[in-house]
């Protein structure tokens, strides 16, 4: 895994394409410099580390015993759920992106609570069971923000796009599901995946910029204010300046 050292992505001859990520690299990963991993790809998709954190509080509302991180790449999401939960499933069809995932767990004192699946979410989900699934399939790279919003149909997997990845997951494998898309995604999409039942639908915010949206389906309850460290390990409370906006529906 040498070739995948994080600081190997600093080389500005070599990787022109990405130091626009390369200097934001502390807020993708608060111990880049402890031992993180990437691969080129992750630089495009990682979550930074605040809004994982933030998502990964927003489970300890409902039931959050077992988790799936459906498609987990280099683990920023999968290591936060960690924090927090008995077992994390981290599933991935890249199996560089999960060495990379279990490198980075080992970094965060992890890794111990993640079982790595290397293979296709769309076609394990009717057997997995699990409290949440955190939905975040690939968005097609850095091009969906030229877009003048995203829709879920454009999601193409190998046998569901973007709507029916949901319902399948909703029937097959568990109640609560978050869904973690671009910020152009429309919320009245959004809302009619799950006509029935309320969506929460939140916009993730770092330095006065809309970054991504989440929607939370299945319960899950608003964080108010910062809650105490969970298993020993610290989550920095959001800035003031800087909370999650929701939008109205």
């Amino acid at each position: 895994l040498s070739m995948y050292r994080g600081e190997r992505w600093g080389d500005e001859k070599k990787y022109p394409e990405l130091q626009k990520y390369w200097k934001q690299r502390y807020r993708l990963w608060k111990k880049f410099d402890e031992g993180v991993h990437m691969d080129e790809e992750s630089w495009y998709s990682v979550t930074p580390e605040e809004i994982a954190e933030h998502t990964a509080r927003r489970c300890l509302s409902v039931k959050h015993d077992v988790i799936i991180d459906a498609f987990s790449g280099c683990g920023g999401n999968t290591i936060q759920f960690a924090k927090i939960a008995t077992k994390v499933i981290a599933i991935d069809i890249d199996p560089i992106k999960l060495k990379i995932a279990r490198a980075n767990a080992k970094v965060y004192g992890v890794d111990h609570k993640i079982e790595y699946i290397l293979g296709d979410y769309t076609q394990l989900l009717p057997t997995l069971k699990a409290d949440i699934v955190f939905l975040s399939p690939p968005w097609g790279g850095p091009n969906y923000r030229s877009a003048v919003y995203f829709d879920l149909g454009d999601i193409q997997l190998r046998h569901h796009n973007g709507v029916t990845l949901f319902q399948d997951t909703y029937r097959h494998v568990a109640p609560s599901i978050i869904y973690f898309l671009p910020r152009n995604v429309l919320s009245e999409q959004l809302a009619s995946l799950h006509p029935n039942h309320p969506v929460e639908i939140e916009e993730n915010i770092i330095n006065n910029k809309t970054k991504s949206v989440t929607a939370y389906y299945g319960g899950f309850k608003p964080v108010n204010k910062p809650r105490p460290p969970l298993e020993r390990q610290d989550f920095p409370s959001r800035s003031r300046d800087n909370p999650p906006r929701k939008r109205k529906r």
